[in-house]
């Protein structure tokens, strides 16, 4: 699952990733740095999906808008 939060010229990406083997990765990435990434590992998508709820009713509620958002396929 990927969001991408957009405020003035700066964008972030909020993803969440479940690898093979069912861990879960929900990854915070802002788009106009090399630093500043996070990324945090969870036993169950559920709670990767309350935790990437949690960051984005934080990031709207600090004048972020939601641009773009979906479920991103592996490539073949």
């Amino acid at each position: 699952m990927h969001w991408l939060f957009v405020r003035g010229r700066r964008a972030i990406s909020c993803d969440v990733d479940v690898s093979k083997d069912g861990r879960c990765t929900l990854s915070l990435s802002p788009l106009w740095t090399t630093e500043g990434h996070v990324a945090e590992t969870f036993a169950s998508p559920a709670d990767a999906i309350r935790r990437h709820a949690q960051i984005a009713r934080h990031l709207r509620m600090s004048g972020w808008l939601l641009a773009d958002s979906g479920v991103v396929r592996p490539a073949a």
